[in-house]
């Protein structure tokens, strides 16, 4: 039987493999971008008092082109066709994917290609509907010539908003990694816990989830 891998061998997986994550992550970001502008456009819509909000990505950031709906136009007697551009960055809320995978890759479960592509869904959507809270966060705060609020949000939907955009960019982003990887791996972390931080080796990983 192979001998075990140590924690610090475990650790340096983690940071060799996260470290390429980060170069491609780096490298991904007009396509990562796009993903969350996607859909962060579709929380706009669905939340704002908007007919469209589609995003555009220029120079590294996401340049989302909002257009107040048909009833926010006549009461504040805006032009036909206004757009307010509304700039964010989905770099900013998908920092976690590459420590995840450095995790996902450096455990190695069995459907590892499964996992890590689930757990990069879950990181893009978390990250999309934090672009869309941050889009929707900037929304409350325009104000016509005379002072008064833009978008009629009511003080419920204003904290909603807050709430939604601190938890997107402070919350997910550091915990989801984590949260996913005990999930699609759990028995490896497990085997970290029960055995003094003493992974088992790999053939008792696959092992074990072949049981699952």
């Amino acid at each position: 039987m192979a001998a075990k891998p140590s924690l610090a061998a475990f650790v340096a997986r983690v940071i060799a493999f996260a470290a390429l994550a980060f170069a491609a992550w780096h490298f991904a970001a007009k396509p990562l971008s796009l993903a969350c502008g996607w859909i962060g456009t579709r929380v706009v819509e669905a939340l704002a008092p908007v007919d469209h909000a589609p995003a555009a990505y220029r120079d590294g950031q996401l340049v989302f082109a909002v257009q107040p709906d048909y009833v926010t136009s006549g009461r504040r007697a805006l032009a036909a066709g206004t757009v307010y551009d509304v700039t964010t960055s989905a770099r900013v809320f998908t920092y976690g994917l590459p420590f995840f995978l450095g995790l996902i890759v450096a455990s190695r479960p069995r459907r590892l290609v499964a996992k890590a592509l689930a757990g990069t869904g879950v990181i893009v959507l978390l990250a999309g509907a934090t672009v869309g809270f941050d889009v929707l966060l900037n929304l409350t705060m325009l104000r016509t010539n005379a002072g008064d609020p833009l978008f009629g949000f009511s003080q419920g939907a204003r904290e909603a908003i807050a709430l939604g955009y601190q938890l997107g960019a402070v919350v997910f982003p550091a915990l989801a990694p984590v949260v996913l990887w005990i999930a699609l791996d759990w028995r490896f972390v497990e085997s970290l816990r029960s055995a003094g931080a003493q992974p088992p080796s790999d053939e008792e990983h696959q092992h074990a989830e072949q049981q699952d």
